[in-house]
């Protein structure tokens, strides 16, 4: 459920500034952007999945494509977040680099099948 309880940050996430995400968006398209990456700084690294409701507003604030990123912990996230959001794309790291969390380092890429699996509408 969508409470509205974010904020902007900036410099890595160290910076707080006063724009609300969904303004912001709308902000950035209004000013020409292409696109958007959305992070959830919140989910980044946990393998939580993503925070769906957050894309899914600002998916339907804009009309430009939006990227998610931060939190992906299996394929089926991946999968779920496009069914339920209608995000363009996704961004994802340690999913794809990582044995598993807090594990050491592996190029671990899904094989295209269980990708296929989990994108199939």
């Amino acid at each position: 459920t969508w409470t509205g309880n974010y904020t902007v940050m900036s410099h890595s996430g160290t910076r707080k500034t006063a724009k609300e995400p969904l303004a912001w968006a709308a902000e950035l398209a209004r000013l020409g952007a292409g696109e958007v990456l959305l992070t959830s700084i919140a989910n980044e690294g946990t393998w939580s999945g993503f925070d769906t409701p957050l894309v899914k507003k600002i998916v339907e604030s804009v009309s430009i494509p939006v990227i998610a990123h931060g939190g992906a912990g299996k394929p089926e996230d991946i999968g779920n977040l496009f069914r339920q959001t209608g995000t363009s794309a996704v961004a994802v790291g340690s999913l794809f680099l990582y044995q598993k969390k807090d594990m050491g380092v592996l190029v671990n890429f899904p094989k295209e099948r269980i990708l296929a699996a989990y994108l199939s509408p």
